[in-house]
């Protein structure tokens, strides 16, 4: 984390001068890895500073700081920033999905009311609905959606959101994508988010070859180099993708299982090639 007075960059081509928390010395020429997650600088604001330059200084050193690393950073990245900003679109991650030979649930991206109410109607009226994006503020699940939350067009038409046909069966799957390796952990729920309740069964599973290839085919197609996918086994066994957090979370996946899923993530990091 650097500190908004350490960080320096000149148009006369001087390279970047970013310092850490400790003062150290950063060279973005100098490093081979970034793993850029997160990116936060939270400077100590004196009591008479107003609430405006509160929100205005961190974005202005996070934009400066990231301005550096694209400049002068020529490692790799994890995950390079362009491609995760168009890989964390859900609408992307669909049709990346289908290209790499996924099944995905029958969706509609759609604020129109008819179309709305008729994708409903064919789904059996077993369907969800979530966003496209959310926000930052505050968070909202995915749930079900049925004839009667549909009735109010003005609500329809405020936005845009996603509805897909209800994926049936408790069975779900967290696929950690680390280069070309996965590791799955399996777990069982009867809700259609499992992550409210996680003292439910886990354990890490195998998959086979081929899906594991179309896993790691969709991270290669949106560029990324990691991602963390949810999918769900339906009553019939077939395993069909939701979607991909290029940044997901695992390290309360391995207290939870036991999967030493730091270590994959290190190797990972350290090696001189993705694995």
């Amino acid at each position: 984390m650097a500190y908004s007075r350490s960080l320096s960059w000149s148009s006369d081509g001087g390279l970047a001068e970013i310092r850490d928390i400790n003062g150290q010395l950063v060279a973005p020429q100098a490093l081979n890895t970034i793993w850029w997650r997160r990116v936060m600088i939270a400077p100590d604001f004196d009591e008479g500073v107003d609430a405006s330059a509160r929100l205005l200084i961190p974005a202005e050193c996070r934009a400066a700081m990231a301005g550096m690393m694209f400049v002068d950073f020529q490692g790799r990245w994890v995950n390079d920033p362009a491609a995760e900003v168009r890989a964390d679109n859900k609408l992307v991650q669909l049709s990346a999905a289908i290209k790499a030979g996924l099944t995905v649930p029958n969706t509609l991206v759609s604020a129109d009311p008819n179309q709305i109410r008729h994708f409903v109607e064919q789904a059996g009226g077993q369907a969800i609905v979530k966003v496209v994006r959310g926000t930052s503020e505050f968070s909202i699940p995915t749930r079900r959606v049925t004839a009667d939350d549909l009735v109010d067009d003005t609500a329809l038409e405020a936005c845009p959101a996603i509805y897909q046909e209800l994926i049936d069966g408790e069975t779900h799957l967290r696929v950690h994508v680390f280069g070309r390796q996965t590791v799955a952990i399996q777990i069982e729920s009867s809700h259609l988010d499992w992550r409210p309740d996680l003292q439910v069964p886990m354990r890490q599973v195998g998959l086979p070859d081929a899906l594991s290839a179309s896993f790691i085919a969709l991270v290669q197609d949106l560029g990324l180099a990691m991602g963390i996918i949810d999918a769900k086994i339906s009553q019939n066994g077939k395993i069909v993708f939701l979607e991909i957090n290029p940044q997901g979370q695992f390290l309360f996946m391995e207290g939870l299982t036991g999967e030493p899923l730091s270590l994959y993530m290190a190797a990972f990091l350290t090696a001189t090639e993705y694995l």
